[in-house]
């Protein structure tokens, strides 16, 4: 066994940097896989605080009329993808790469928080049940999910380091770390509920505690300006919403009709498999009867606060599965629990050896999901030939409308600013010189959403087999 202590953090290290590195390869991939809607929004929003008078207070987009402020939540991830753009140019692969590299960080320190917590075995199969899980299907997709998740557990390794040590330092770090992944998911609240653990640790400083819990109001009055105040507005000036949170009361009928959806999000969705979420099922179990009443309320309070976050968005948990990831730490620490509980039991290292090759068995399923997820975006990526097309008949600063709706992918490959509409909406020609006056110079239809547009009475300028173009 003791070989084995000294050989687990180096094992745990260099698989992050060997899963971290194999990632690289297909970094340089565009937004056409799944949830392509979300990863060009995000890109519109990054690209245009590229400008010199943009304002992080104003995340701006590109469809309907100017300036297409968006209501949504604090874009911190597309602020910081700005700079890197300004220094790296325009790529699509930086955003991926931002997210990819903050995801593995947090991966890092979430293994530094459970080893402080239950010793190595506890931060060594946690962090290999956070990383093989639907966490690293969305680490590769420029989007804030990941990335804010690492933020939080970045500041939940520092805030617990204060909790027990009373440094400074890591006050400052926990808070702003929390703080900003927090702004940019509110949804990343819950897994900071695991600071519990050490707060209600009677050999913690109770000043210590004092001191966190007065910084902690600051957060979450800083949350309550931009959620509560700041958003509202947004929405009321410019009409642009992307967060559509329910009551409570709405949220119960959308869960009651829908309870087995949910529940797949959580057997299903995070692991790939169903082995994996009865393991987790088993770890509270025994952290129940080991009478470990700190982990049981903290493992409470999270799956309470989850379940409030899943009323709130309704129909949105169960049809998005990259809104189950603010569970997964919750699910990993409790396999990391459940193992690292019978390694102390059974004192063999063939014990720690098996459990290991279990973890990578069932790490197979959601990587399979990672190679699935990239192979529909090679099926999928006939939008990448759009905007040379589209150069050709009009200049990079003129408007366009196409027949992609609420996803702003087809809008982003044109280059251009857009109206995203319905179908039905580009037969209306009584709207037509409206959309005109405005700065509407070319309708671009997607023949694989709309094969009868053939009948729009518009002159054809251009068709091919995925895209039709015409002047209005």
């Amino acid at each position: 066994m003791e070989l084995l202590k000294k050989t687990k953090r180096p094992a745990l290290f260099i698989s992050l940097i060997l899963v971290y590195l194999i990632g690289l390869f297909f970094i340089n991939q565009a937004p056409t896989d799944d949830h392509n809607w979300r990863q060009t929004l995000t890109l519109m929003i990054a690209r245009n605080f590229m400008a010199p008078d943009a304002n992080i207070f104003f995340p701006k987009y590109d469809i309907g009329k100017s300036p297409g402020i968006m209501a949504g939540e604090f874009p911190f991830y597309n602020y910081i993808l700005s700079f890197f753009y300004n220094v790296l140019g325009y790529n699509e692969w930086v955003g991926r790469w931002l997210n990819w590299t903050a995801t593995f960080l947090g991966f890092w320190f979430f293994f530094k928080t459970m080893k402080r917590y239950k010793g190595h075995w506890m931060g060594f199969f946690s962090t290999f049940f956070l990383m093989f899980s639907v966490v690293l299907v969305y680490a590769r997709k420029t989007m804030p999910d990941t990335f804010a998740l690492s933020l939080v557990l970045i500041g939940i390794y520092y805030a617990w380091s204060y909790l027990e040590e009373m440094k400074k330092r890591d006050l400052a770090l926990g808070f702003v770390f929390l703080t900003l992944g927090f702004l940019n998911k509110i949804s990343f609240i819950p897994p900071a509920i695991i600071l519990l653990i050490p707060f209600f640790d009677a050999r913690n400083p109770l000043r210590g505690k004092i001191i966190f819990s007065a910084l902690m109001l600051v957060t979450l009055g800083m949350i309550g300006f931009w959620y509560g105040y700041w958003m509202d507005y947004l929405l009321e000036t410019y009409q642009n919403q992307l967060i559509w949170p329910t009551t409570l009361s709405e949220g119960w009928q959308v869960f009651i009709n829908n309870t087995n959806a949910h529940l797949e999000a959580f057997r299903e969705t995070i692991y790939r498999n169903t082995v994996s979420f009865y393991l987790a099922i088993a770890g509270i179990i025994v952290a129940i009867f080991s009478r470990d009443v700190k982990y049981v309320v903290a493992f409470a309070l999270y799956s309470l606060v989850t379940f409030l976050f899943i009323l709130k968005t309704a129909g949105t948990f169960h049809t998005h599965e990259y809104y189950v990831i603010l569970y997964v730490p919750m699910m990993a620490m409790n396999i990391g629990y459940l193992f690292n509980k019978l390694i102390d039991w059974k004192r063999k290292p063939i014990t720690a050896y098996m459990l290991f090759l279990v973890t990578l068995v069932l790490g197979f399923f959601p990587l399979r999901r990672v190679y699935e997820d990239y192979q529909y975006g090679q099926t999928h990526n006939y939008h990448i030939s759009l905007k040379p097309i589209v150069d050709k008949f009009i200049g990079p600063t003129d408007s366009v409308m196409v027949n992609s709706f609420l996803n702003p992918s087809l809008a982003y490959f044109s280059g251009r600013k857009a109206w995203s509409v319905r179908n039905d909406v580009m037969g209306k020609t009584e709207w037509m010189p409206d959309f005109k006056r405005q700065g509407l110079k070319l309708i671009i239809v997607d023949k694989h959403t709309f094969p009868e547009s053939d009948t729009l009475p518009y002159l054809l300028l251009y068709e091919d087999e995925h895209f039709r173009l015409f002047k209005p």
